[in-house]
């Protein structure tokens, strides 16, 4: 059950996938992690300011572009 108030929250949204994934471009794992994640916001309310994608860098890398911004 929701409640109404005055609160609103934003968020940014960040997908990472391992450059081991063997396709090319865009991966569909990426393309599914915004489906799913931009869902939740919807479903909870929350404004999204900005998307952040990482595609083909390790998680271990903690010198990814959309990371660092």
């Amino acid at each position: 059950m929701k409640y109404i108030s005055d609160v609103s929250y934003n968020a940014a949204i960040y997908c990472r996938l391992s450059k081991d994934d063997e396709q090319a471009g865009e991966s569909v794992s990426i393309e599914t992690q915004k489906m799913l994640l931009s869902g939740y916001c919807i479903n909870q309310d929350f404004e999204i300011v900005e998307t952040y994608i990482d595609d083909g860098f390790s998680g271990l890398n903690f010198n990814r572009p959309s990371f660092r911004r």
